[in-house]
């Protein structure tokens, strides 16, 4: 007579449920951070993009000639960008300035090899020519805190940016997760960005 001996049904189930719980266990242990820190992630671009606008009538215009302060009149871009209560602290805004099919990308704050540079003084419009109070400088910027509305004035310094009226504007933030940036997406868009003589 063959002497065999086998695992229990009772043994087997339990070694199954421990499997079972020691599997679930392990993928809940790395899954659930990434999807919290993508959740986290998501709320906080979601509450900034929510309280970034764009100013539309009197402060966001294009112009063909800006006056001071360069000596020269060069093509630029006025916008007044709002942020409203709340979340995340801004660190940039990504302004993108669309012409017949393509963009660039401008920055609030100070980068490299830029072509333009921001004003903070509110513009004044006289005649034809808008002028952009202030130092052209491409050091770091103010934004606007909560509840605030600031206005920037990008001014070309070299190259043709600017050279065309703008299809639209986009805005959108930057704001710091852990120890990175990242940008949102876009808050708001301005089609049809009347030439700043126009609002004169």
């Amino acid at each position: 007579m063959f002497n065999k001996k086998g695992i229990s049904a009772i043994v087997a189930t339990v070694l199954i449920i421990l499997i079972t719980v020691a599997a679930v266990t392990i993928i809940w242990a790395a899954i659930i951070p990434m999807v919290s820190n993508q959740l986290d992630e998501g709320n906080a671009c979601l509450e900034a993009t929510s309280k970034l606008s764009l100013g539309a009538a009197g402060y966001t215009c294009w112009s063909d000639n800006m006056g001071d302060p360069l000596s020269i009149n060069d093509p630029g871009l006025v916008i007044q960008v709002k942020n409203g209560a709340g979340g995340a602290e801004l660190e940039d805004i990504k302004v993108l300035y669309n012409v017949a099919g393509s963009s660039t990308t401008l920055t609030a704050i100070e980068g490299a090899g830029e072509t333009f540079g921001r004003i903070t003084t509110p513009p004044t419009v006289i005649g034809d020519v808008v002028t952009c109070g202030g130092d052209l400088t491409n050091a770091v910027t103010q934004l606007p805190g909560d509840n605030e509305a600031v206005v920037l004035c990008f001014q070309r310094t070299t190259g043709t940016i600017f050279n065309d009226q703008p299809v639209s504007v986009s805005i959108a933030p930057v704001i710091r997760i852990g120890d990175a940036l990242k940008t949102c997406d876009i808050a708001a868009t301005l089609p049809n960005v009347p030439k700043c003589s126009a609002l004169a």
